[in-house]
């Protein structure tokens, strides 16, 4: 682990390690450059790429925004916001699953992604193409579960044609 505090920046690596002191450190107003692990984010972030994570407060998180948040049980998650419920939580989900993370208040979210690269000196952002990978996304996620409902009333449709000649005949 790399600390320089005096462009409050902190480089770790170790996830054990991460999991108390980010917090600790992004609650202390410092920007935290950790590398990622898992294939959540892919093809946006790899794993294996460092990232940086500023401290954010939630009301100032927008659809679209990667956040880092901690799970109930203790581990970080670097996830796409996608939307927020009426209670104010938040609704996130990893770019390459179809699934969607349990909501997350807003207790829970540490920072926002602003930098990400392979290594040093290959940070950069790339907001607009982040708020679209989220929107398109969010669009697909939308439409599967149209498929899925449209597809679930026409086979009951079908089923109910077929009992309906039954019937008949």
């Amino acid at each position: 682990m790399l600390c320089m505090g005096c462009s409050k920046s902190c480089v770790i690596s170790n996830t054990v390690i991460a999991e108390h002191l980010v917090p600790a450190l992004l609650g202390q107003a410092y920007r935290v450059r950790m590398r990622v692990t898992g294939e959540s984010m892919h093809p946006t972030v790899s794993s294996g790429e460092l990232v940086v994570i500023e401290p954010m407060p939630a009301e100032s998180l927008r659809i679209g925004d990667v956040i880092l948040y901690r799970r109930p049980a203790g581990a970080l998650v670097l996830h796409r916001l996608l939307a927020r419920t009426r209670e104010g939580d938040f609704i996130c989900g990893g770019d390459a699953t179809a699934r969607l993370d349990e909501p997350v208040s807003r207790g829970a979210v540490l920072g926002r992604q602003v930098l990400q690269g392979a290594g040093p000196g290959r940070l950069g952002a790339n907001r607009r193409l982040s708020r679209f990978a989220a929107t398109a996304t969010s669009k697909a996620r939308a439409v599967r579960q149209w498929l899925r409902v449209g597809m679930h009333y026409a086979v009951a449709r079908i089923v109910r044609r077929g009992v309906r000649a039954k019937l008949r005949g």
